[in-house]
This record gives C-alpha cells, structure tokens and sequence, in this order.
C-alpha cells in the first residue's frame, strides 16, 4: 500500500503531469482465499484560490489506509466515487447538459472482481 498510495500517487501529480483526477484499486489475492482489497480517490491539489498544485489530495471516500488486513472482498460497500467533471476539464466549462458528476459505484466493481477472482 505505502508504494501505491504514496510513491506512485505522487508521480501521478507530479510536475508536468496532467493528472486531476487518479483512481486505485488494489486486489490482495490470498492462496486461503480470503482475498482482499482497496480502492481509493485522489484529486490534484489546489491552493484556496484554485490553483492546482503538483500533489495529490487524497478523497475521504476513499477506503481508509492500513497497514495491512484491509477490507475483505466478500464484504458489500455502498461506496461511490463522485468524480467533478469541472475539476477534469478545468478551465473549460462542462455543456450545460452534462452531469456535473460521474459517479462509479464501488459495489459494482467490487461484484465483478468477486466475479472474476
């Protein structure tokens, strides 16, 4: 996890990248079958006046960080990642149609890897 979520995050928001928007899922396969998992949420950084900085911003929905045991797979959540369309296209404004939102419910992506584990 400290390699997933720390090292390789900040290379995702690192200077010169256009990264605004990353989303990890990780799967801990175990022989005994108690396959495990997370999946997490970061934005690029922004100062109080929006300008985007060359970190990450980790999103509390995200499923918490541990250093090991994390969430078995077999668990149902009712996780859902919003992620803000204006934040991905920024400075461009999003149609007037579209949702301001694309929202990825973690319960479904949690059934398919149960699916295909």
């Amino acid at each position: 996890m400290p390699q997933l979520t720390a090292t390789d995050l900040n290379k995702y928001f690192g200077p010169g990248i256009g990264t605004r928007c990353w989303i990890g899922v990780k799967i801990f396969k175990a022989t005994n079958g108690n396959h495990r998992w997370w999946a997490g949420i970061a934005y690029r950084a922004r100062t109080p006046n929006g300008t985007f900085l060359d970190a990450p911003d980790m999103s509390p929905e995200s499923i918490p960080i541990v250093a090991s045991h994390n969430t078995p797979i077999t668990t149902p959540t009712n996780i859902i990642f919003y992620v803000d369309v204006a934040t991905l296209i920024d400075p461009s404004q999003p149609p007037s149609n579209y949702p301001a939102t694309l929202n990825l419910d973690l319960e479904e992506i949690r059934r398919v890897i149960v699916q295909w584990i």
